[in-house]
Formats: structure tokens, C-alpha cells, sequence
């Protein structure tokens, strides 16, 4: 169920989605989705960005995860790689606690 997918911390999308000493590193298997825009003066804002997979928490529990974040103004594409890492740390903290 989750060879096709990117695996954080490791390749695809999610290669560069998390700090590399992230404790789930390659424990989580997911797919990025994302839509951009410009308003009327050049701004960048992100409507939709999401995070859907899989993933064996440090307890051996399996859980199917989605996020979403909605409505991120950005100035530039640093901004962006923060937002991705972001997004990329939350089921770190995820498979912590569950």
C-alpha cells in the first residue's frame, strides 16, 4: 500500500519535507498536493496545501493521516520551503505521541 509513495525524509516530495533527524524519518510514507495563486498585486497564496498517507507510529500503531493547511500568503519560494517543512514535521510529532 505504500511502495508508490514518497518517503519523508528520503526521496520524492518528501526528500527535503523535515529536519533529517526528525524521528520518523523514513516511517512515513505520504503525498504533497499543493495550488498557487497571485492576487492582483503579484502576492503568492497558497488556497490548499496537503499531506495524506500512512505511517507505523513509534508505539506500532498504523494510522492513515491527512493535513491541510488553507490560505498561506507567501512572500517568495524560501517561504514555501517553510511552509513544506512545516507541514513535513507534523506527523513526525504525530508518530511520537500515538
Amino acid at each position: 500500500m505504500t511502495r508508490g509513495l514518497p518517503v519523508l525524509c528520503v526521496d520524492g516530495s518528501l526528500a527535503h519535507a523535515a529536519a533529517p533527524d526528525n524521528p520518523a524519518t523514513g516511517k512515513i510514507y505520504a503525498k504533497t498536493g499543493i495550488s498557487m495563486q497571485s492576487d492582483m498585486n503579484g502576492n503568492v497564496i497558497i488556497p490548499g496545501k496537503g499531506l495524506a498517507g500512512y505511517m507505523t507510529t513509534k508505539s506500532g500503531r498504523n494510522v492513515a493521516f491527512a493535513l491541510y493547511a488553507n490560505n498561506i500568503r507567501i512572500s517568495d519560494f524560501d517561504e514555501l520551503a517553510e511552509v513544506n517543512t512545516d507541514m513535513g514535521s507534523v506527523p513526525g510529532a504525530f508518530f511520537e505521541v500515538l
